[in-house]
């Protein structure tokens, strides 16, 4: 995870260094931190909560993504001809398994409840609360799929490793 944010993040500023010029310009620094200023003043502490929320959203979807690679690379392991063909269908087999679970998981009825009617930004603070429960519902439905994942593989490498 922290090989594949700090690519990440060398990208972002190999982007920022080729294009500097371009984006960097004199009206870049008002206009962003005039965004910055509305954002705060608009949500209050409630933005500071959405960018927790992110956060924590993009560290557990990382982790998500790494683990069902380790997982299908196990499940893979697990047969003795056509390792890598098998660990590929693992890894399809797995995301369809992932969707049908997240699909379920969001259509579940009355677990988070969103006004039918939202015309205007005022409707919109006022759907703040019902944002942040959504958001926590999704970490914790990825979360839940991470922790699977990281089942999954621990006990294939610990029951099943054969270092022979």
């Amino acid at each position: 995870m922290m090989w594949t944010a700090a690519s990440g993040i060398a990208a972002v500023l190999s982007i920022f260094i080729i294009a500097g010029e371009q984006i960097f310009t004199a009206e870049f620094w008002p206009c962003l931190l005039d965004f910055i200023d509305g954002y705060f003043s608009y949500f209050g502490a409630s933005g500071f909560l959405f960018i927790l929320e992110i956060f924590l959203a993009a560290l557990i979807g990382l982790a998500s993504n790494i683990l069902i690679i380790y997982a299908s690379i196990a499940i893979g392991h697990l047969f003795n001809r056509h390792r890598i063909l098998t660990s590929l269908g693992a890894f399809i087999g797995l995301n369809i398994l992932s969707q049908i679970f997240l699909t379920i998981a969001g259509n579940i009825p009355g677990i988070i409840d969103f006004p039918a009617n939202v015309f205007s930004m005022d409707d919109v603070y006022a759907l703040t609360p019902s944002i942040h429960l959504a958001a926590w519902y999704g970490i914790t439905c990825f979360g839940l799929l991470a922790a699977g994942y990281f089942i999954v593989t621990n006990c294939i490498l610990g029951r099943r490793l054969n270092l022979e």
